[in-house]
């Protein structure tokens, strides 16, 4: 089979635009078209070009596609239409500018002489280069930029000024769980004497009472009850709570209470739930007045 050499040449603007080329071999080259019509390195191209032969020549893909280190083929096809022959070209190039394509053999025919144009990304004329652009940021990034420094620099603050607000009220809640067990001591102790009060004698029962009295008030106003005389008691509790009926009806009991431990007095159940309630009341105003100096001292 005589081979016939197919020369086109293409010139870009002719490519772009559709005017026709025409062989020198007798083939008629109807029509080219890329696509995309303009295309960058490593894109994907498909050149599709419309043949018509004068002579008869039969035209068939090659049978192995060559490898070039700047254009790879992909795919060669030809279809017979009644137009012509569409021979279609499937490459990707990646030097840019304009090129040659290697000859492509298509059975009786070589095609050659095909010219590509290669656009490349810093290929603008009349512009310089920009630079590189900054990376995009997702919706609302700024956002939650601003919100994150908010709270890192506002949070501490805020922090410290709740831990400021609230100490004072730690500080009484502490101070009158400290007075209160001191009171659920004393408390215990009162029960008890007042469920032995018949079986217990009239001294054991208030040197218990006695005792358990003076270490509540030790203990709760840090004032020296438990070696105070009894009249000196009197004074300490006055200073404390004031003069009142109960100041004086305790400051009673404490001198009545010397009397039976040393002096061997005997008195009945009558008298001793009296005096246990004297210390109840005395205790309940003791702690009313100390809650309510704590609790103006905390709210300053």
């Amino acid at each position: 089979m005589k081979r016939v050499a197919v020369k086109i040449c293409i010139v870009l603007f002719y490519i772009m635009n559709g005017i026709p080329c025409f062989s020198d071999s007798g083939l008629n080259v109807k029509s080219i078209i890329f696509l995309p019509k303009e295309y960058f390195v490593g894109d994907t191209v498909e050149a599709r070009i419309m043949l018509q032969s004068e002579g008869g020549g039969v035209f068939a893909p090659p049978s192995k596609l060559q490898e070039y280190g700047w254009l790879v083929y992909h795919e060669i096809t030809v279809k017979k239409e009644k137009n012509g022959t569409l021979v279609t070209i499937t490459f990707t190039p990646y030097a840019p500018g304009t090129r040659t394509l290697p000859p492509i053999k298509l059975g009786s025919a070589i095609l050659d002489s095909v010219k590509i144009h290669t656009t490349s990304m810093l290929e603008t004329a009349g512009t310089s280069f920009r630079g590189i652009k900054k990376p995009l940021l997702l919706p609302g990034t700024r956002l939650l930029l601003g919100v994150v420094i908010a709270v890192l620099f506002i949070g501490p603050v805020f922090i410290l000024w709740f831990i400021g607000s609230i100490k004072p009220k730690l500080n009484l809640a502490m101070a009158l769980r400290r007075g209160r067990k001191s009171q659920r001591q004393l408390y215990k102790v009162l029960k008890d004497l007042d469920e032995e009060k018949e079986r217990m004698s009239s001294r054991q029962f208030y040197f218990e009472l006695s005792d358990a009295y003076r270490k509540y008030l030790w203990k709760r106003t840090g004032v020296d009850f438990m070696t105070t005389t009894s009249t000196d008691f009197g004074l300490n509790l006055e200073k404390i709570l004031g003069p009142n009926s109960i100041v004086r009806s305790a400051s009673a009991m404490v001198k009545f209470s010397d009397s039976i431990k040393f002096g061997g007095v005997t008195v009945n159940a009558g008298r001793k739930i009296h005096d246990l309630s004297i210390v109840r009341e005395s205790v309940h105003l003791i702690e009313k007045s100390f809650e309510s100096r704590k609790r103006s001292i905390a709210l300053k």
